[in-house]
């Protein structure tokens, strides 16, 4: 459907680019959840000359996957493409830690190994800013 949108059955004949309004229902998400991912920055669009946002195929492809992320997961992508990545790391980083702790020793390795990349990777956004 991606490919054509015309064969959803709710949008006979769409193409792209398309509005708020056809790519919330090809993905079957609400108009305010699309519009919140674009101004999150989350969704790519073009503005057309009376400014209405218009979605190509990149964007109703990420708005499947934004779909079924659902709202925590938005939230993390969100923060980190404002700039605010770096508590957020930090803090999956110690729940890791912690999670590490009471684990089988195959599980306890590779915990501790993402909890430090996760460490090293926040401490260098809070040091470059």
């Amino acid at each position: 459907m991606v490919r054509d949108p015309g064969r959803h059955p709710d949008l006979p004949r769409a193409s792209y680019p398309l509005g708020v309004a056809q790519l919330a229902k090809l993905v079957g998400a609400t108009s305010d959840k699309v519009r919140f991912w674009h101004n999150s920055g989350l969704l790519p669009a073009r503005r057309s000359a009376g400014r209405h946002r218009e979605f190509y195929a990149a964007a109703a492809v990420r708005a499947f996957y934004l779909n079924a992320l659902g709202r925590a997961g938005i939230t993390v992508l969100r923060d980190l493409i404002q700039g605010e990545g770096a508590p957020l790391l930090l803090g999956v980083s110690a729940a890791l830690y912690d999670r590490a702790a009471g684990a089988a020793q195959s599980e306890h390795d590779l915990l501790q190994r993402a909890a430090a990349d996760l460490e090293q990777v926040g401490s260098g956004l809070l040091a470059s800013d």
